[in-house]
């Protein structure tokens, strides 16, 4: 599965977030989100590997990880 990292760039904060598989998705499903607090994306890695068919979008939440 292909993963490509992005940044949000906003005045108060940055959000860092991971795109895995396809975007737009084959079959038109939406993007599925795995939000968890207090960790950030990296423990997220394996979960989302078991949706190969699916985009995953996973992120590190203000303050944590790779996000300021």
């Amino acid at each position: 599965m292909v993963m490509t990292t992005h940044l949000l760039e906003t005045p108060g904060a940055d959000l860092a977030y991971d795109v895995h598989g396809p975007l737009p998705t084959a079959d038109g499903r939406p993007p599925l989100v795995m939000i968890g607090q207090p960790m950030d994306a990296g423990g997220f890695g394996t979960l989302a590997s078991h949706f190969p068919d699916r985009t995953v979008v996973t992120y590190d939440p203000r303050g944590l990880g790779r996000s300021t």
